[in-house]
C-alpha cells in the first residue's frame, strides 16, 4: 500500500474541538468489513472522497453529498447513504447512485421532521435508520427504518422504544431469516432512595423488516456504540456495546466492552476500558477492538488495541491534534485528521503509521466498503 509520507499537523485547536462535537454523534463506519474503498465525508466541500485502500489513492472524482452530509454509510454497487447532521431536521436522506459515466444524488423520504440518530449498513442492500420525530408523541430517537438502497425505498419504519426511553445506537446483520437490527436503548434516569439518580438500558435484537423482538438483554449500566462481527477464533457472531455507569464516571474503569451472543443476547464477556474510547471498530477477524482516547498526554489522541481473546489493552501510538473517526480493515486502522484535512494510515498490529493522504478540506467521518 502506497501513502504520502507527509505528516499534515492541525491547524485550529478550535476548529477540531467544534468538528468533533458534530462527529461525535453518529457511527463512522460500518463495521467489520474487509473492504477495499474508503468514503470520507468533507462537510467542508459537502462532497464524498473515495480512496482505494490498496494504493492510497483517490478512486475517481468527489461524489456529491447531499445537504449538510455528516455521516455515510456504504452500500451495494458502490452506493453511498448520506446523512446530515444529527441536529438537522429532514424529510430525506441521500442516495449517492452510479448515473452513466457519473454519479447522481437520489432523495430517500424518511418523514417529515427526522432527526438522525445513528445509521448501519447491513453488508448487502440493507441500511437501518434510528432517528427522532419532531411529532408524533413518541420520546426522541424511538424509530426504525430498514432502508431498501436498492430500490431507494424504506421498507418499514418501527417504534422501538418503550416509555421514557431514547435510542442510543444501531447496527444492522444480514441474518439468514433476513435483516436484524441491535439497538442500544436507555431509560431516563430515575431518583433512587438516598438521592442517587438511576437509569435501564437495553440491547434489542429486531427482526428488521417486521419490528419482531427476537432477543432482549438488560445492561447494567449505559449502553452506548454497537460493533458486530466475529467471536474471537470464529464459530459464531458476537454483537458488543460500550457500557459505563450513569453518572459520567470519574472511575478509569466505568468504561467497558461488553460481548454478547448475537443470536441469543447471551453474555460472553466483558472488557475494561482504561479509559472512555472514542470511535471503537472491530477488525473484520474478530480478534481485536480498536479506539480512541483522549488520554494522549495532551498532545493529541492515543489509539488503543482490545485483545478479545485475552482483555489486555495495549496502547499502539499517540496521534496529534483532534484525530476522530476510526475504522479497521485486515491491515490497517483509518483516522481522520479533521484540522489538517487529511487521513492517518496505522498499521493495526505494530502501531506504525505508515503515512498521512489528503481527505479533503474538512474530513468529518469515515464509512469503509468493498472495492468496485
Amino acid at each position: 500500500m502506497r501513502w504520502s509520507p507527509a505528516a499534515r499537523l492541525p491547524t485550529g485547536l478550535l476548529l477540531v474541538l467544534l468538528l468533533a462535537g458534530c462527529a461525535a454523534p453518529l457511527r463512522s463506519a460500518t463495521g467489520g468489513a474487509t473492504g477495499g474503498r474508503l468514503y470520507v465525508v468533507d462537510a467542508g466541500t459537502g462532497t464524498l472522497l473515495r480512496i482505494d485502500t490498496r494504493t492510497g489513492r483517490p478512486a475517481g472524482g468527489p461524489l456529491p453529498g447531499g445537504p449538510a452530509p455528516r455521516q455515510a454509510v456504504a452500500g451495494p454497487d458502490g452506493r453511498v447513504l448520506v446523512l446530515p447532521s444529527p441536529t438537522s431536521r429532514f424529510e430525506a436522506l441521500t442516495l449517492v447512485v452510479p448515473a452513466g459515466r457519473g454519479w447522481a444524488t437520489r432523495p430517500l423520504p424518511v418523514e417529515p421532521g427526522a432527526r438522525a440518530v445513528a445509521a448501519s449498513g447491513g453488508g448487502d442492500r440493507y441500511a437501518a435508520l434510528a432517528y427522532s420525530t419532531a411529532t408524533g408523541g413518541g420520546a426522541p430517537g424511538c424509530r426504525l427504518a430498514l432502508l431498501d438502497l436498492v430500490t431507494v425505498a424504506v421498507v418499514g419504519t418501527h417504534r422501538v422504544c418503550g416509555p421514557g426511553e431514547s435510542v442510543r445506537d444501531v447496527a444492522l446483520d444480514a441474518g439468514p431469516g433476513g435483516p436484524v437490527a441491535y439497538l442500544a436503548l436507555w431509560g431516563l434516569p430515575t431518583r433512587a432512595p438516598g438521592g442517587g439518580a438511576s437509569g435501564r438500558g437495553r440491547v434489542v435484537a429486531l427482526a428488521a423488516e417486521t419490528g419482531a423482538v427476537l432477543a432482549a438483554h438488560d445492561t447494567a449500566g449505559h449502553p452506548e456504540r454497537l460493533l458486530l462481527g466475529p467471536e474471537p477464533g470464529g464459530g459464531g457472531r458476537r454483537v458488543y456495546f460500550l457500557e459505563t455507569t450513569p453518572p459520567p464516571p470519574d472511575d478509569p474503569q466505568a468504561w467497558r466492552l461488553v460481548a454478547l451472543d448475537a443470536a441469543t443476547l447471551a453474555p460472553e464477556g466483558a472488557y475494561p476500558f482504561p479509559a472512555q474510547p472514542l470511535w471503537p471498530a472491530l477488525a473484520p477477524d474478530g480478534g481485536h477492538a480498536y479506539a480512541l482516547t483522549d488520554h494522549g498526554g495532551g498532545a493529541g489522541r492515543l489509539v488503543v488495541a482490545l485483545d478479545l481473546t485475552t482483555g489486555a489493552v495495549a496502547r499502539l501510538l499517540t496521534l496529534p491534534g483532534g484525530s476522530l473517526g476510526l475504522v479497521a480493515d485486515a491491515e490497517s486502522l483509518y483516522v481522520l485528521d479533521p484540522a489538517g484535512g487529511g487521513l492517518r494510515v496505522v498499521d493495526r498490529r505494530s502501531g506504525r503509521l505508515r503515512g498521512t493522504t489528503a481527505a479533503g478540506r474538512t474530513p468529518v467521518a469515515l464509512a469503509l466498503g468493498p472495492a468496485g
